[in-house]
């Protein structure tokens, strides 16, 4: 197993590439009050339509999955740093803070800026990972698949709802009105508004993110969850892990230090690429024009059961290959991906401010191909703020932070 003490620069590439990514998705969650229904806000013309499908199908879930993936690959590194210092068994205390720090900061960004955080999240599922960097590479590509098969078997659970529910259905309509029962009407009425075509929801102009930051604030404190115990996002655990364990894997692959070392690298990336492309443009076609017909296949509910995350180890493996390839000293992304922490939490600031009523109260007033100029101009800052911030200084403020937290109480220091 390869540990470099030597900072991996196509790492910072991949990692800026990412967060500028997330910044594509999170502003939707910025802009309306249910960013994720299929036609529920911001759809004034067919184009926006076409905008989402586009977001979709390139964006939905790929950036997340590259950040999980990175995640992992920094966690092996840095435990193998450390113990390569010497610190033993506490090497171990030293990833806890570290990890304790990240969901610190995770929750605080959650309760007072936007609901939408997902440091949290990493930090509870890097310390889930630690029993796995004992594994071989064959142990955690188990691992892997047994996830995936538990994702499997949840789609094959949510298809065998839905059959039944339509067999319900249909034998409902076969019986006259008159004869029906009080049951198979219910049957009739939740699936016609299953399927009913999604309409979209009218402007809302009491909704309390065009309040004041206090408004706000309550807002936030109640759906964050933390209060009941909900410090991670079940709905995503697996996945992530999925990925994590993608990203050790892929960096004891020696992928990040030489792509070279794999045969037949740039053929396996042509593949995960195309396969990822092709089952994910699927899924957002569905998404964005026919989500209100179920789909009531196993074996098409199961071309997207990990077409976010396929197409994400895509995207980590052609960013990786042409970067190496390119073979080019630092640049403005790797500045961004060394910073990547404070710069997610600046995209907050500006989203918070540009749409909810304590800034400029944009908020639900934009359609979704309007959004694609406020993504523009937001690059557009964040780039120069990181210029500018790196003529300067060598780490971001927050990871600065983190360093300090992480090591206070450390007997060596890197």
């Amino acid at each position: 197993m390869n540990h470099s003490s030597e900072r991996i620069h196509g790492l910072d590439f991949i990692r800026g590439i990412a967060v500028l990514g997330i910044f594509v998705m999170n502003m939707e969650s910025f802009s309306y009050p249910a960013p994720f229904k299929p036609a529920a806000y911001g759809f004034e013309t067919s184009l926006d339509h076409e905008v989402r499908f586009w977001v979709y199908w390139l964006f939905q879930g790929k950036f997340f999955g590259i950040f999980a993936l990175l995640f992992a690959v920094g966690f092996d590194i840095f435990l193998g740093n450390l113990e390569k210092r010497g610190l033993g068994l506490q090497s171990m205390d030293v990833y806890g803070r570290r990890l304790l720090w990240l969901f610190v900061i995770g929750v605080v960004h959650c309760i007072f800026l936007w609901t939408g955080d997902i440091l949290h999240h990493y930090a509870i599922c890097g310390l889930l990972l630690i029993p796995f960097r004992s594994f071989s590479q064959k142990g955690i590509l188990f691992s892997i698949l047994a996830l995936s098969l538990v994702l499997f078997y949840n789609d094959y659970q949510r298809v065998d709802s839905r059959q039944s529910k339509f067999e319900d259905f249909q034998e409902a309509i076969a019986v006259t009105s008159v004869d029906r029962s009080a049951e198979q009407n219910k049957s009739i009425e939740s699936w016609e508004r299953v399927t009913s075509q999604p309409e979209q929801e009218s402007y809302d102009d009491d909704n309390p993110r065009l309040g004041d930051y206090w408004s706000n604030f309550d807002e936030n404190l109640e759906h964050v969850g933390f209060n009941s115990g909900k410090i991670f996002y079940s709905g995503i655990l697996i996945r992530t892990l999925i990925l994590m364990l993608a990203g050790v894997w892929l960096w004891r692959m020696q992928v990040f230090q030489d792509y070279q070392s794999v045969k037949g690298y740039w053929l396996w990336t042509l593949v995960v690429i195309s396969v990822g492309l092709l089952i994910n443009y699927l899924r957002s076609a569905h998404w964005t024009f026919y989500s209100h017909e179920p789909i009531l296949s196993y074996w098409r509910a199961w071309t997207e059961t990990l077409a976010k995350e396929i197409l994400a180890v895509g995207y980590v493996l052609l960013l990786n290959g042409f970067y190496q390839k390119l073979n080019q000293p630092l640049t403005i992304l790797n500045k961004v991906g060394k910073m990547a922490l404070s710069v997610y939490i600046f995209q907050t600031l500006q989203g918070v401010l540009f749409f909810y009523g304590y800034g400029f109260g944009y908020f639900n007033l934009l359609s979704r191909s309007e959004l694609l100029v406020v993504i523009l101009c937001g690059w557009a800052v964040q780039l120069l703020v990181v210029y500018w911030y790196s003529m300067y200084f060598k780490q971001g403020p927050l990871e600065y932070v983190w360093r300090k937290l992480t090591y206070r109480a450390a007997k060596t220091t890197p």
